[in-house]
């Protein structure tokens, strides 16, 4: 991910304070409060998205894209954001634990995937692995600042499309 500094001077200063802490002679807090001084805050992202779903067979996607692909088929504006090839593969990524982190991440902001796992009681491996698999599907991203990544919902709400129709 790239990095974005306040100025030419302190990206100089990251680099410098990053090579310290590399070979042990700057703590993590350290780091961290040059993080803070040094890289622009990240901004949160606009929620007036809708995230749209929808739930086709594989055979029915690569069909759908193939035709978009050969200019016989425009892809609309209404059309979902993400396919699923099954129910069960959406409630996978959609289950209770994954929407209750989504929840967190919305109401509390979290600066980090630590912060985010101490304020939901699991470990941090967990929370990573939640939200990188949501990160594949559009749900969050996942924001780089130094050795720290921040979450953020991408979007106010899903829809899903159970329609029959290709």
């Amino acid at each position: 991910m790239v990095k974005k500094f306040k100025s030419d001077a302190l990206a100089a200063v990251h680099e410098t304070i990053e090579a310290l802490h590399e070979v042990g002679a700057v703590n993590r807090q350290t780091r961290r409060e040059f993080d803070a001084a040094c890289l622009t805050p990240i901004e949160p992202l606009s929620m007036n998205k809708v995230l749209k779903f929808a739930i086709a067979p594989v055979s029915v996607q690569r069909a759908r894209s193939l035709a978009i692909a050969a200019g016989q088929r425009q892809r609309n504006k209404d059309d979902p954001d993400v396919w699923f090839p099954s129910v069960a593969a959406m409630a996978r990524v959609l289950s209770d634990e994954n929407m209750a982190l989504l929840k967190v991440i919305r109401e509390s902001h979290p600066d980090s995937m630590d912060a985010l796992a101490k304020s939901v009681g699991k470990h941090v491996p967990n929370v990573s692995r939640s939200l990188h698999t949501m990160a594949q599907y559009g749900l969050v991203t996942l924001t780089k600042q130094g050795r720290t990544v921040m979450p953020q919902v991408t979007s106010d709400r899903v829809t899903v499309d159970f329609s029959w129709a290709n």
